[in-house]
């Protein structure tokens, strides 16, 4: 879940096309989330946002 992301927004040279990669990766995440675990709606979105977080970061 993190190279696919890192990947793509290596070879992508405009900031709006990255927010926009980030962004769907975070909503999968969170789908995926969702779908795998039985955790409240706001534990989820919180660990969401944790991934969400250090993919940015990591990028």
């Amino acid at each position: 879940m993190l190279i696919a992301p890192i990947r793509i927004l290596g070879v992508m040279t405009r900031p709006i096309r990255k927010l926009l990669v980030i962004a769907v990766f975070v909503v999968a995440f969170l789908a995926l989330v969702l779908a795998v675990t039985v955790a409240k709606p706001f534990e989820t979105l919180a660990a969401t946002v944790l991934g969400g977080t250090y993919g940015v970061s990591a990028a």
